[in-house]
C-alpha cells in the first residue's frame, strides 16, 4: 500500500444512533479499514434515528482514532428525514454531506441511505477537487 486510502461512508444510522444490523456492519467495516491504516469518515443522520426511536441512545461504542463521525442534525429535527424521503433529495443535509466530500476522499461507500433519499448518490465533491472518488453502494 503506497498511502492510506480516505473513505467516506454515508449511511442513515450509525452507533450510537442505530437499531443494529446495517449500522453495526458500517461500524465494523469502518474500524477494520482504520485498523489497516486507512482514514474513514462516516456521515449519518441523527434526525432519522430520533424520528423512528423517539428517544436518545443509551449505549456508546468506542471510536477508532482514524474514524471521524459526522452526526448530522437539522434545526427542523424529524422534518429533515421526512422531506428527504418524500422528495428523494437530502434537502437539509446536502451541504454537510458535500462538505464531508470536500476532504480529498478516495472512495465513497453508500449504505442504508433511505432517509437521505436517492439524490444523495449524485452529490459530488466541490469543484475544487480535480478528481472524483470511486462510488459504491452496498444494499443491506
Amino acid at each position: 500500500m503506497s498511502r492510506p486510502i480516505r473513505f467516506l461512508q454515508v449511511t442513515t444510522f450509525y452507533p450510537p444512533h442505530h437499531f443494529g444490523g446495517d449500522a453495526m456492519y458500517v461500524y465494523r467495516l469502518a474500524h477494520a479499514l482504520a485498523d489497516r491504516g486507512h482514514h474513514v469518515d462516516v456521515v449519518h443522520c441523527v434526525d432519522s434515528y430520533r424520528l423512528l426511536s423517539g428517544r436518545e441512545p443509551t449505549a456508546r461504542l468506542p471510536e477508532h482514532p482514524n474514524v471521524t463521525v459526522h452526526r448530522l442534525r437539522s434545526g427542523l429535527g424529524p422534518l429533515s428525514p421526512l422531506l428527504s424521503q418524500q422528495t428523494g433529495q437530502p434537502l437539509l443535509k446536502r451541504a454537510a454531506i458535500r462538505n464531508a466530500l470536500g476532504r480529498s476522499i478516495d472512495v465513497v461507500h453508500f449504505h442504508n441511505a433511505s432517509l437521505f433519499g436517492p439524490g444523495v448518490l449524485a452529490i459530488d465533491p466541490p469543484a475544487t477537487d480535480a478528481r472524483l472518488p470511486v462510488k459504491l453502494y452496498t444494499t443491506h
